[in-house]
């Protein structure tokens, strides 16, 4: 009974929605944040983003193209490095072969130069490369997310996508070496996640 909403209040909507995916319900979560965004469009990309996350976990594949190309429309041509990382990052989650990945190399491309020190954006780069078939350039970028600001653990998000691109380069050693530093990392979240 405390989660029934009025149709027409959009922040509960955002509430019950963040409660759902918390608790692992995530069919429940995307209802709620496809309620949302009928009444109301974030005017930010990590919502956008959390959508497109969810639609695509649950094999809704038509479902998550659509959020991601509202989302590049409704942030297209934006000058804020973050708000264009976000839509570059919900955009290349899944292979899209019908996608013209261009504009989005060009956005993370524009996106580096300013940055170019920041784990994140290398990270994001390397991604858009990988998805673009540009695998020694994907290589390079990811390498540089590694060693890139700041000193964060998370920075090893990179070892999957780069397991992935030396394979693709027919570099067995570099892919093995790469999931192995995966394997590693999963396994030192989990310990200081339920240490």
């Amino acid at each position: 009974k405390a989660l029934e909403l009025r149709p027409d209040h959009a922040a509960a909507w955002v509430e019950r929605g963040d409660l759902f995916a918390l608790l692992g319900l995530w069919d429940l979560a995307t209802a709620d944040f496809e309620e949302e965004f009928k009444l109301r469009e974030p005017d930010g990309p990590a919502r956008w983003y959390r959508l497109a996350l969810l639609r695509l976990y649950l094999g809704d594949t038509q479902g998550y193209r659509r959020t991601c190309a509202r989302m590049r429309e409704r942030f297209r041509g934006t000058h804020d490095m973050e708000f264009a990382s976000e839509v570059v990052r919900a955009s290349v989650l899944a292979a899209d072969p019908e996608a013209d990945l261009r504009p989005l190399l060009q956005q993370a491309l524009h996106a580096h130069p300013a940055r170019p020190s920041i784990w994140y954006d290398r990270y994001i780069l390397g991604i858009v490369e990988y998805r673009s078939g540009n695998f020694a350039q994907a290589v390079e970028h990811l390498q540089g997310s590694l060693g890139g600001h700041p000193e964060w653990e998370v920075r090893a998000l990179s070892y999957p996508v780069l397991a992935m691109a030396p394979h693709r380069l027919g570099r067995t050693a570099d892919a093995r070496a790469a999931l192995q530093a995966t394997a590693e990392a999963i396994d030192r979240w989990t310990r200081d996640r339920y240490g």
